[in-house]
């Protein structure tokens, strides 16, 4: 049996890398993720614009634009209070959730074995790159809580995950060939035991609030999140 993946809240006084493609992805040693990561149509071509402008527009609003290096945009970015930076991630993610929920596309994992492949993959790695925490597969989408473990990188992790199960689905003609994932992934630090419980609720209450029928998900619960406290951080 794996070892018991340890949990450890944000540190706000460690340090962070952020990189950023359409949105800024914070990382940081240890810590615990809520991803999001959705099927290729799951969002309307007319809502990423819409996004895309509104993010562009806060940014130049505070001095930041694409023009700028990246030194300078992490710096320009790190000036914008922290409270600003969070309401606007916020509002984001409600956006995103929101528009996920209204199961836009072909919405193909509403189909059990579709929806197999995508659960066991997301177990794989469990205890030998992650720590496979709750999630939830709905029909276009995929909530989920992750631990990468020491020396191993959330992005790979997904990239393998979305890489491994398009490539099974198109060989099994579940799928037409092509990309049947979103490039971009919505991740998330867990900052603390709240914030965990709140998340674990979310992810447990996603297809009651989306109105799935029965069938339509799967909604798995993990034994070492259960139980365990997250590891204390003095700041």
């Amino acid at each position: 049996m794996p070892p018991k993946p340890k949990l450890k809240p944000f540190d706000p006084h460690a340090s962070v890398r952020v990189y950023r493609r359409k949105l800024p992805h914070w990382r940081q040693d240890g810590c615990t993720y809520f991803v999001t990561f959705g099927l290729a149509d799951a969002i309307p071509r007319s809502k990423t614009t819409q996004w895309r402008d509104e993010r562009e527009n806060w940014l130049k609003a505070h001095g930041i634009d694409g023009a700028l290096s990246y030194e300078k945009w992490q710096d320009a970015y790190a000036r914008i209070s922290e409270r600003e930076r969070r309401s606007f991630r916020r509002t984001q993610r409600r956006q995103l959730f929101l528009e996920l929920d209204r199961s836009h596309g072909s919405c193909l994992l509403r189909l059990p074995e579709v929806r197999t492949i995508v659960e066991e993959a997301l177990h794989f790695y469990h205890g030998e790159r992650c720590g496979c925490g709750d999630f939830v597969v709905m029909p276009n989408h995929v909530h989920w809580l992750v631990l990468p473990l020491p020396g191993q990188e959330l992005e790979r992790i997904l990239h393998s995950i979305k890489g491994f199960t398009s490539t099974r689905l198109t060989k099994l003609g579940l799928k037409e060939p092509g990309r049947f994932w979103r490039k971009e992934n919505y991740d998330h630090i867990v900052r603390d035991e709240a914030e965990l419980r709140a998340i674990r609720r979310y992810v447990v209450e996603n297809p009651v609030k989306a109105r799935c029928r029965e069938g339509e998900f799967t909604v798995y619960r993990a034994e070492w999140l259960a139980g365990g406290d997250m590891i204390k951080i003095r700041g």
